[in-house]
C-alpha cells in the first residue's frame, strides 16, 4: 500500500474541498476535513507532532526554530526505514 500525505500549511482543510483536483483525490482516497492541530499551532511543532505521533510536550519543539530532541523519538521516516520500507518528503517554501 502506498500513502501520500498532503499538507498545506496555514490553510483550513475545507478551503480546498471544492477544488476539482482535490475532489478527484478525495473520491479515491481516505481523508478528513475535521482534523485538529496541536498547540501551539505553529508550523514546526505541528509537523513534528504529525511525523512523530506525539504532542509538543513529548517532542519538545514549541517554536519554528528546530532544536534536536532531548529525548529522541523515532518519526515515521525512521519507523518505515527500520521496517525496510522507503519514504520521501518533498517540500517547497514558495
Amino acid at each position: 500500500m502506498k500513502t501520500l500525505v498532503i499538507i498545506v500549511d496555514g490553510m483550513r482543510p475545507d478551503a480546498i474541498a471544492d477544488h476539482p483536483i482535490a475532489k478527484k483525490i478525495m473520491e479515491k482516497s481516505a481523508y478528513t476535513l475535521g482534523a485538529r492541530t496541536v498547540m501551539p499551532s505553529v508550523t514546526l511543532p505541528c509537523h513534528m507532532s504529525l511525523f512523530h505521533s506525539v504532542d509538543p510536550t513529548r517532542h519538545g519543539t514549541t517554536t519554528n526554530t528546530y532544536m534536536p530532541q532531548v529525548r529522541p523519538i523515532n518519526g515515521i521516516c525512521e519507523v518505515l526505514s527500520n521496517a525496510g520500507k522507503t519514504c520521501a518528503i518533498f517540500y517547497n517554501w514558495e
